[in-house]
């Protein structure tokens, strides 16, 4: 599983702009515009799964691998500011056996913020990569991540990612 640290470098090395990688009760009270990385635990536990969502003006998209709902902390983040609409993921990409939530995570937040639809558009695009098989989901997240990260020499961590999961042609 990647630490909060390993996904804020990473975030930084692909030019993602991160608002913050947070633990869910260390969320700030009202939203920023931007991206956030979320971790199911409260602090100061070690954490137990990443997530993430996107700000933008008021849309907000969340995402989870799992398929969860946000949590309330991100609720009542996205509701300090009214008339700010909270959409959200229902599909499981991620198998239980998977620790890839983090990769899932950044992978959400590249491929949004890379793309020229509206937000929930791209969100949905973005689903609608994986399959039903989650035991297959990990190798189409590497493969998605290599394409979106093409434009710079690949990060150590993407690289470890695709050696144990990239399927070669």
């Amino acid at each position: 599983m990647l630490t909060n640290y390993d996904l804020e470098n990473l975030c930084q090395y692909y030019n993602v702009p991160l608002v913050g990688c947070f633990m869910k009760n260390e969320l700030p009270k009202k939203y920023t515009k931007g991206n956030y990385i979320i971790n199911l635990e409260s602090a100061p536990s070690g954490g137990s799964h990443w997530t993430s969502c996107i700000v933008q003006d008021k849309n907000a998209m969340y995402c989870d691998s799992f398929g969860g709902p946000p949590v309330e902390e991100m609720v009542d983040m996205i509701r300090s500011k009214k008339g700010t609409h909270l959409g959200y993921n229902n599909v499981v990409v991620q198998n239980m056996s998977s620790k890839n939530c983090g990769y899932y995570s950044l992978c959400f937040l590249l491929y949004v913020t890379k793309s020229p639809l509206p937000l929930y558009k791209a969100a949905n695009e973005y689903i609608n990569h994986f399959v039903g098989n989650t035991l297959e989901n990990d190798s189409i997240l590497a493969e998605l991540l290599t394409t979106l990260t093409s434009s710079k020499p690949q990060h150590r961590l993407i690289k470890r990612l695709c050696r144990e999961k990239c399927v070669t042609a």
